[in-house]
């Protein structure tokens, strides 16, 4: 991906980088929910996990650089970035019962060590400016994850949502 930043590519470059970063924010979100149910086999388990930790160390900077006032990114680009760090807040959430190490790793990669040691729902709010009611449903569309009842960290993340706001007072109705 860096061979094509300065040169004619530039363009294709940021569109794919952007794509990559919205299909691995799906799957994030796949990959948690599938770690954190207990009838899941061993080697799906071990897929699911290896997936997860992989993708925390993996240089994902390539693909679409954290804005700063040095790099300017383009709405697409910015939704992207926005997509895969609330996606690992969502899978970090997911999988904070069974596996906290990696929950942790999670919370670091997308919001940074110093904020990661008092995690909140707000914080995906601030970091996103996107309501919660629309983040949570997205991680329950997606993944099909919690169908017949609410998963155990709801209690928390109801606390977190502002009825005021037409998404998160149809996510609280649910």
């Amino acid at each position: 991906m860096d061979d094509h930043a300065d040169d004619d590519h530039k363009f294709l470059q940021s569109y794919l980088g952007a794509m990559a970063l919205h299909a691995l924010a799906r799957y994030v979100l796949t990959a948690s929910v599938a770690l954190s149910q207990p009838d899941l086999l061993r080697r799906e388990r071990g897929a699911a996990r290896a997936f997860l930790e992989n993708l925390v160390r993996a240089d994902l900077e390539a693909f679409v650089p954290r804005a700063s006032e040095a790099v300017r990114l383009q709405q697409f680009q910015w939704n992207a970035r926005r997509a895969f760090e609330a996606a690992l807040v969502l899978g970090a959430t997911e999988i904070a019962m069974t596996d906290a190490t990696l929950s942790n790793e999670m919370l670091v990669r997308a919001i940074g060590s110093e904020k990661a040691a008092a995690p909140g729902f707000v914080v995906l709010f601030e970091m996103t400016g996107v309501p919660l009611g629309v983040w949570f449903h997205w991680l329950f569309t997606t993944t099909g994850a919690h169908p017949m009842q609410p998963p155990v960290y709801w209690a928390t993340a109801a606390k977190s949502y502002e009825p005021g706001r037409p998404e998160d007072w149809n996510g609280l109705r649910c």
